[in-house]
Protein backbone atom coordinates (compact mmCIF):
# COMPACT_ATOMS: atom_id res chain seq x y z
CA UNK A 1 0.00 0.00 0.00
CA UNK A 2 1.32 3.18 -1.02
CA UNK A 3 0.37 6.37 1.32
CA UNK A 4 0.59 10.05 0.22
CA UNK A 5 0.81 12.18 3.24
CA UNK A 6 -0.23 15.63 3.18
CA UNK A 7 1.09 18.19 5.66
CA UNK A 8 -1.05 21.08 7.62
CA UNK A 9 1.63 23.62 9.15
CA UNK A 10 -0.20 25.85 12.13
CA UNK A 11 1.34 29.21 12.16
CA UNK A 12 0.23 29.66 16.06
CA UNK A 13 1.44 26.87 17.46
CA UNK A 14 4.56 26.06 15.39
CA UNK A 15 3.34 21.91 14.55
CA UNK A 16 1.97 19.98 11.91
CA UNK A 17 -0.60 17.77 11.13
CA UNK A 18 -0.76 14.93 8.80
CA UNK A 19 -3.68 13.60 6.10
CA UNK A 20 -2.24 10.09 5.12
CA UNK A 21 -4.82 8.96 2.49
CA UNK A 22 -4.53 5.74 1.00
CA UNK A 23 -5.27 6.76 -2.83
CA UNK A 24 -6.64 3.29 -3.95
CA UNK A 25 -9.18 3.06 -1.05
CA UNK A 26 -9.81 7.29 -0.45
CA UNK A 27 -9.51 6.00 3.03
CA UNK A 28 -7.21 8.10 5.35
CA UNK A 29 -5.97 8.88 8.60
CA UNK A 30 -5.38 11.93 10.79
CA UNK A 31 -2.10 12.69 12.74
CA UNK A 32 -1.39 15.02 15.36
CA UNK A 33 -4.58 17.28 14.45
CA UNK A 34 -4.49 20.85 16.29
CA UNK A 35 -6.39 22.53 19.00
CA UNK A 36 -5.73 26.43 18.44
CA UNK A 37 -5.22 27.99 21.78
CA UNK A 38 -4.86 31.21 22.92
CA UNK A 39 -3.05 31.38 25.72
CA UNK A 40 -3.47 35.44 26.74
CA UNK A 41 -7.22 34.88 26.34
CA UNK A 42 -7.24 30.80 27.91
CA UNK A 43 -9.55 30.02 25.00
CA UNK A 44 -9.69 27.30 22.09
CA UNK A 45 -10.93 27.44 18.61
CA UNK A 46 -10.66 24.56 16.29
CA UNK A 47 -9.51 26.49 13.15
CA UNK A 48 -6.73 23.68 12.38
CA UNK A 49 -9.22 20.83 12.66
CA UNK A 50 -11.54 22.34 10.63
CA UNK A 51 -9.18 22.92 7.63
CA UNK A 52 -8.47 18.97 8.08
CA UNK A 53 -12.18 18.04 8.16
CA UNK A 54 -12.70 20.34 4.91
CA UNK A 55 -9.52 18.54 3.12
CA UNK A 56 -11.19 15.52 3.98
CA UNK A 57 -14.61 16.51 2.53
CA UNK A 58 -13.55 17.99 -0.46
CA UNK A 59 -11.23 15.31 -1.67
CA UNK A 60 -13.89 12.78 -0.93
CA UNK A 61 -11.93 11.15 1.73
CA UNK A 62 -13.17 8.28 4.19
CA UNK A 63 -12.60 8.49 7.49
CA UNK A 64 -14.29 6.03 10.16
CA UNK A 65 -13.70 6.75 13.25
CA UNK A 66 -14.04 3.58 14.95
CA UNK A 67 -11.50 2.03 12.95
CA UNK A 68 -8.87 4.65 14.55
CA UNK A 69 -10.24 4.10 17.91
CA UNK A 70 -9.70 0.18 17.60
CA UNK A 71 -5.93 0.91 16.14
CA UNK A 72 -4.55 3.90 17.94
CA UNK A 73 -3.64 3.66 21.55
CA UNK A 74 -3.56 7.01 21.68
CA UNK A 75 -7.56 7.28 21.93
CA UNK A 76 -8.28 4.03 23.73
CA UNK A 77 -10.47 4.38 26.84
CA UNK A 78 -9.82 3.30 30.10
CA UNK A 79 -6.03 3.29 29.85
CA UNK A 80 -4.33 4.90 32.68
CA UNK A 81 -1.17 7.13 31.97
CA UNK A 82 1.06 4.45 33.75
CA UNK A 83 -0.54 1.56 31.80
CA UNK A 84 0.21 3.32 28.55
CA UNK A 85 4.00 4.46 29.49
CA UNK A 86 4.18 0.95 30.16
CA UNK A 87 2.61 -0.42 27.07
CA UNK A 88 4.89 2.41 24.55
CA UNK A 89 7.95 1.52 26.60
CA UNK A 90 7.61 -2.73 26.02
CA UNK A 91 6.57 -1.47 22.70
CA UNK A 92 9.05 1.11 21.13
CA UNK A 93 12.27 -0.92 23.04
CA UNK A 94 13.74 -2.29 19.97
CA UNK A 95 12.08 0.34 17.53
CA UNK A 96 13.91 1.66 14.70
CA UNK A 97 13.60 5.13 13.39
CA UNK A 98 11.15 5.36 10.79
CA UNK A 99 11.61 5.13 7.22
CA UNK A 100 10.40 9.02 6.66
CA UNK A 101 11.78 10.49 9.22
CA UNK A 102 14.06 11.40 7.19
CA UNK A 103 12.23 13.25 4.88
CA UNK A 104 9.85 14.74 6.96
CA UNK A 105 12.44 16.35 9.43
CA UNK A 106 13.77 19.30 6.90
CA UNK A 107 10.08 20.08 6.57
CA UNK A 108 9.54 20.46 9.97
CA UNK A 109 12.51 22.39 11.03
CA UNK A 110 11.47 24.29 7.89
CA UNK A 111 8.31 25.63 9.39
CA UNK A 112 6.69 23.94 6.43
CA UNK A 113 8.65 26.43 3.91
CA UNK A 114 9.53 23.56 1.65
CA UNK A 115 7.13 22.64 -0.78
CA UNK A 116 4.82 19.83 0.41
CA UNK A 117 5.43 18.64 -3.09
CA UNK A 118 9.22 18.38 -2.05
CA UNK A 119 8.46 16.70 0.70
CA UNK A 120 6.31 14.36 -1.77
CA UNK A 121 9.38 13.35 -3.44
CA UNK A 122 11.02 12.93 -0.42
CA UNK A 123 8.59 10.82 1.04
CA UNK A 124 8.81 8.62 -2.02
CA UNK A 125 12.40 7.89 -2.10
CA UNK A 126 12.42 7.22 1.51
CA UNK A 127 10.00 4.69 1.15
CA UNK A 128 11.51 3.40 -2.02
Amino acid sequence: MSLIANAFFDVETFSFSYVLVDPDSRSCAIVDPVLNYDQASATSATRGAQQIVDFVICNALRFDSADERTGNIHVHERISRDGYIALRTARDHDLAAPKLLDAALPFNMAGGLIAVESLRECCKRAAA
